[in-house]
């Protein structure tokens, strides 16, 4: 089992459409280059760490992307892009990530501006 359905139907839901063909080809290349990555260390940790350590470290690193999934992914059925958007900004996860942009000079991108 994989979070790779996870990734397309996140992709589809939370981004506005100006930018969602792009932030779908970013998150499936990022997917693949996991699961190249998982496909490269696995025989080789097997290898140095014994057999099931490939699966023990595989299993953490999955319960670290669940704790991140429920910090920082909302309830996304039946709302609109506003009210996802809305719902993101009260989660703390996102008011970390937009008090790090703006302490580094950055500034969110609006919703309704095209990227090029």
């Amino acid at each position: 089992a994989s979070f790779g359905p996870l990734v397309w139907l996140l992709v589809s839901e939370l981004f506005p459409s100006n930018v969602r063909g792009r932030a779908l080809g970013i998150s499936n290349i990022f997917s693949f280059l996991s699961a190249t990555l998982v496909s490269y260390t696995f025989f080789s940790w097997q290898n140095m760490m014994g057999e099931s350590a490939p699966f023990a470290i595989y299993a953490v690193l999955t319960a670290l992307s669940m704790v991140l999934i429920y910090a920082g992914m909302p309830e996304t059925g039946g709302k609109d892009f506003e009210q996802i958007g809305e719902e993101m900004d009260l989660m703390p996860f996102w008011n970390v990530c937009q008090r790090r942009k703006s302490m580094a000079g950055l500034t969110p991108v609006n919703s309704n501006s095209r990227l090029v």
